[in-house]
């Protein structure tokens, strides 16, 4: 399984110019499930001096699985006359498009002709209230549905968890990005070892998992550890307030890896 992954990138030179008509698409996002999915060592610095480099025994490095990045605009109209022209000739054969922020009609545009380069899923994640609208969505699941194309818009991503069997299911396992999964080892009353099978796609849960380790099973991981380190990495999910959700994405974010915790309320896995 490979992916096409779309993002908005800012263009050297002059600053775009920025006013009531044009939108400004985050291009930091982006950066950071990029970094994750290569395995860039550089990519994480939230331990500074104290780095141990969790993720290298992991030797999680995709770059041979993605088919191409598509860079966009990262400022843009809000309205396009002619959004097929973002649409190049040259989209490489793929089995997963991601899309990471950007314009939802350009979005659309590349929907329609996933038939073209063999797409089997999509994934547009929502960071952030507004990123997609929910007309760009309801078009986005009939276009793919006509096709018999997956598609998905988590928000946040970590809550990514689609059904066991499915494509997007296939994605989440063999990326290893989605809604946080980590295995617990303890020992003695002691987290041994925190493996991650699925992290975060801004790469937080290898962070928040490291600092699991070495921690009493009765101390207040909840808080003391998850919460701290996911808001010190920083999580890139919105602390604003989206009306769907009827909280934060950040709240889900964090919701979803207290849940890493939730065998310690049962019998111990031991070593």
């Amino acid at each position: 399984m490979n992916v096409l992954i779309l993002r908005s990138r800012r263009r050297p030179g002059p600053a775009d110019a920025q006013d009531d008509y044009t939108q400004t698409l985050s291009t930091r996002y982006a950066e950071r499930v990029l970094g994750n999915l290569v395995g860039d060592d550089g990519f994480c610095t939230a331990c500074g001096a104290d780095c141990i480099a969790c993720r290298r025994p992991y030797a999680r490095r995709l770059a041979d699985r993605i088919a191409g990045v598509v860079d966009l605009p990262h400022t843009l109209p809000y309205l396009l006359e002619d959004p097929e022209r973002y649409v190049g000739g040259d989209v490489p054969p793929h089995d997963v498009l991601l899309a990471l922020h950007v314009h939802e009609q350009v979005l659309i545009e590349f929907l329609r002709r996933c038939g073209q380069w063999g797409t089997r899923a999509v994934v547009v994640p929502i960071e952030a209230p507004g990123w997609v609208s929910g007309s760009a969505r309801r078009q986005g699941r009939e276009i793919c549905q006509a096709n018999g194309v997956e598609i998905a818009f988590p928000k946040p991503f970590c809550a990514f968890d689609p059904p066991a069997g499915t494509t997007l299911a296939s994605f989440r396992r063999e990326f290893h990005v989605g809604k946080p999964e980590v295995e617990l080892t303890v020992r003695d009353g002691v987290v041994k070892r925190a493996f991650v099978h699925v992290s975060a796609a801004c790469g937080a849960t290898y962070y928040v998992a490291r600092h699991l380790e070495g921690r009493r099973v009765d101390d207040d991981l909840k808080y003391a550890v998850v919460a701290k380190r996911l808001h010190s990495y920083p999580c890139t999910a919105s602390m604003a307030w989206d009306d769907e959700l009827g909280e934060t994405p950040l709240h889900v974010a964090g919701e979803a890896h207290y849940e890493i915790l939730a065998p310690l309320s049962g019998p111990p896995r031991r070593a």
